[in-house]
């Protein structure tokens, strides 16, 4: 039998068609269920219901909705995230950043009789634009220290039993060389539960328990089983916490994707710097994609199986474009024979050789439930290796972002059977220990930033699902997609270059994917790398609504885009050589700034210098044994060759004047200029000493490097004059003057501070006119101070009382003659 409904829908009355039936009288069947994302304005559940509902509660506010519901004989909804709400729009990263959430609050569960109604509804549901994807849930399979120092834990330290060959481990001791992990690391195992009380798991391992199934246990302890502790095996990064997220029932069957992607998101909001996904399956879940993509987002990393089909497959969430993809090789270093392969293959790690249950020593031994040992295999197996590594790198450098992590793991791998990419073996078998020997002296990581670009291409239009991305609404739009890029000279060149890549997370660029989720995006061009720079490259789009509106550039403009970019290598060393400007009689000490490690030095010195301290020492000593300009040189010896640094210019001792510039030859009553020569700042005088042998009533005014002399009596003179630094008093410089007879201007006294005579020297020859002579005097500031006209005496007195201190000019002008000297007024 069947009923009928009625709703009125924005003033149109739909016929609605529902199976009358007991709607929570059926078990769970994920094959009768869609997972369904609905717009916002096109349907609502009531607050207060909870759990399956008839449409019949449903508020549909979207006539082409109602119409395909009525078609396809749902016999209930509910929410699939029933705890999230609109309200959960954003969350916070660990660095500060706010990062959209997913919309889960937008996704419905539709329940059907059958599975065929369920099927058959997934074609007729996107016939409205109401509805932005509609998807069946993900069919998951799992891929399926005693015994360490016995050697049972070949895939972290082989020895040679069973066939195996030197170097098919992943050389974990190499890393636990450098680092054995941060007891805060949590890694989170997204599994069947995790036996928490097992003897190398007990008081690391928090979350859900397992049901009685093994899978989960098995792979928590090769990543991360206790070391040293006299027990069992040791995992990759014994020392991190685990965190287990069962995501399977009692009868060992998946949960839905609702709830995987809940027990993901839970996982990142409790800390998980790392998902282990030991599963998968072929179909393509929005759903768990947008799960994933939030972990990106959130800088963590995601490591997930390849899957043990044998073949060339595609499997989620290993083909997820951000989640790293493992797959399995043998003791022999071969691919093992049941691992999946595919171009999306990011690495390979031991994984076993034989099938279920046949297992021997060439496979994996690890922890199982019933605080128990034993052997296993398959790429569930291979994925916790690197998830354990991935751990190691986070812990060991905490701000490396997930891309960074990602390609070590790729530069640091043995690709020695397959050279360069391939669907088998990705980039290689990983190797630990080279993973963390990689980031050692004098290699150095340098993570970098670069803004705005240029757009080099656009696509046609297409359609394209933005989901959970800022400023649009999750939905489907039409766009144009902008391959922006952008030429850039690293800040620090190198003398050799291991790999560059972008960092997606502090990237404003999104990539290629449709749906897109939001993911920032940045890439080094292939073929652009040199040792100085590369060309970068993300994506930004030209979106429009459906019904062709324009709504803007998304993330941002070409030129706004933001490139962050990582480069690893050895840079070209650069340093700075640092110490006093003057090295005296007493040590004076240099250093080298940021000196390279693994750096040595080769000290040099210019004249006047000796080392005091022996070579290669930092900081080292230097004496001076003279007196002049000088430097100290430091030439690095690196990896990358002799890097001779700037040198650093010094005085050595005190200062020297090698002559004094001024008029050997002067007449008496006149003002003379002296200067000490050279006039070098660098050797630092920070006084003179200036002295005339004999004074003989002459006047010497001091200027520092400088000497104004009145010389009032014609004689043979001396000069003599020394400079002083912090070094001391240099020696003395001798200059002779010889002073005559000539007609002038004598002013006395000079300096003065009261009454000054002025007086007229005429030659015999020479006598004043009969009109007198005119005197001018200006002031520091070149003012006229003082004029007098038609003196008739040789002599007149002016009173400087008053006058303000400083030189002033003196100006005598009679007949054609014209006379200049210079009055001191000092208090």
């Amino acid at each position: 039998m069947k009923k009928v409904y009625f709703k009125k829908i924005t003033g149109i009355t739909v016929l609605l068609w529902f199976a009358c039936g007991a709607l929570y009288a059926q078990d769970r069947n994920l094959k009768r269920e869609l997972l369904v994302y609905i717009m916002p304005d096109s349907l609502e559940l009531p607050v207060h219901e909870k759990g399956k509902l008839s449409l019949q509660y449903a508020d549909i506010k979207s006539a082409t909705l109602a119409t395909v519901l009525a078609r396809i004989n749902a016999t209930g909804i509910e929410r699939a995230f029933p705890t999230w709400s609109d309200k959960d729009s954003v969350v916070t990263r660990l660095d500060g950043e706010r990062v959209p959430a997913p919309p889960f609050h937008r996704i419905f569960k539709l329940i059907f009789n059958s599975a065929a109604d369920a099927d058959s509804a997934i074609t007729i549901l996107k016939e409205t634009s109401a509805v932005v994807f509609a998807e069946k849930h993900t069919e998951l399979t799992l891929y399926n220290d005693q015994h360490y120092i016995n050697g049972t834990q070949w895939y972290l330290n082989i020895d040679g039993r069973n066939g195996g060959v030197a170097g098919a481990d992943i050389n974990v001791e190499g890393a636990w060389a450098i680092y054995t992990g941060n007891p805060n690391n949590i890694i989170a195992i997204i599994d069947d539960g995790v036996e928490l009380t097992h003897e190398d798991l007990t008081g690391k391992a928090t979350g859900d328990t397992h049901l009685g199934y093994s899978h989960g246990t098995q792979v928590a302890g090769v990543a991360a089983a206790r070391a040293l502790n006299t027990h069992g095996i040791r995992g990759v990064d014994w020392n991190a916490q685990i965190l287990s997220k069962r995501i399977q029932d009692e009868y060992d069957y998946f949960y839905g994707d609702e709830v995987i992607a809940q027990k993901i998101t839970d996982a990142i909001n409790e800390g998980a710097a790392v998902l282990n996904c030991s599963w998968g399956g072929q179909t393509y879940s929005t759903t768990l994609a947008l799960a994933f993509a939030f972990a990106y987002k959130m800088n963590r990393v995601s490591v997930a199986a390849m899957g043990n089909t044998s073949s060339e497959q595609v499997n989620y969430p290993a083909a997820l474009p951000n989640v790293i993809a493992v797959g399995a090789t043998q003791n022999n270093d071969i691919n093992s024979p049941f691992s999946t392969r595919g171009n999306h293959i990011d690495v390979v790690a031991p994984g076993g050789i034989n099938p279920y249950p046949n297992y021997d020593g060439r496979d994996i031994f690890s922890t199982t439930v019933g605080n128990n040992y034993a052997y296993t295999s398959g790429t569930s197996f291979s994925a916790p290796q690197v998830t354990g590594l991935t751990s190691l790198l986070k812990g060991y450098k905490p701000n490396l972002s997930n891309d960074d992590i990602r390609q070590i793991v790729r530069l640091s791998a043995d690709d020695d059977i397959v050279p360069g990419h391939d669907p088998a073996y990705g980039y290689g078998r990983i190797n630990a220990g080279r993973a963390l020997q990689i980031l050692q002296a004098p290699n150095e990581l340098k993570q970098w930033t670069a803004s705005g670009g240029t757009s080099v291409s656009f696509s046609n239009s297409y359609t394209m699902v933005f989901m959970g991305v800022p400023g649009l609404a999750s939905s489907t739009y039409i766009v144009k997609r902008h391959e922006v890029r952008k030429d850039i000279s690293f800040p620090q060149s190198f003398c050799q270059i291991i790999g560059a890549w972008g960092r997606g997370v502090y990237s404003s660029g999104w990539h290629q994917g449709n749906p897109n989720y939001g993911e920032g995006f940045c890439e080094v061009v292939p073929g652009t790398l040199t040792t100085t720079g590369a060309t970068l490259r993300t994506y930004v789009y030209q979106v429009y609504s459906i019904n062709g509106s324009y709504l803007g550039y998304y993330p941002s403009l070409p030129a706004n885009v933001t490139f962050a970019y990582s480069a690893l290598g050895i840079p070209n060393p650069t340093g700075t050589v640092t110490g006093p400007p003057f090295v005296c009689s007493s040590s004076a000490s240099f250093t080298v700034n940021n000196l390279p490690s693994g750096a040595t030095i080769v000290w040099n010195q210019g004249p006047y210098l000796t080392r005091t301290s022996e070579q290669g020492s930092n900081p080292c000593t230097f004496t001076s044994t003279g007196s002049g300009s000088s430097w100290v040189r430091a030439t690095l010896i690196t990896d990358c060759g002799n890097v001779p640094l700037t040198d650093k210019a010094v005085w050595a001792g005190t200062p020297v004047i090698s002559s004094v510039s001024g008029p050997a030859y002067t007449p008496n009553n006149q003002w003379a200029a002296y200067y000490a020569q050279p006039n070098n700042p660098a050797m630092g005088a920070s006084d003179y000493s200036w002295t005339l042998n004999p004074l003989n009533g002459n006047l010497v005014y001091d200027n520092g490097w400088n000497a104004d002399i009145a010389f009032y009596n014609s004689g043979n003179y001396q000069l003599v004059v020394r400079g002083q630094n912090t070094c001391g008093w240099g020696n003395y410089t001798v200059t002779g003057i010889e002073v005559y007879d000539s007609e002038g201007l004598s002013i006395f006294p000079n300096p003065a501070s009261g009454e000054v005579t002025l007086t007229i020297e005429t030659s015999d020859e020479k006598e004043l006119p009969v009109s007198g002579w005119d005197l001018e005097i200006y002031a520091p500031n070149m003012m006229l101070k003082e004029k007098e006209t038609r003196l008739k005496d040789n002599k007149t007195i002016i009173n400087t009382s008053g006058w303000q201190e400083g030189i002033y000019m003196v100006r005598v002008k009679y007949g054609e003659s014209l006379i200049t000297g210079k009055l001191v007024v000092k208090r």
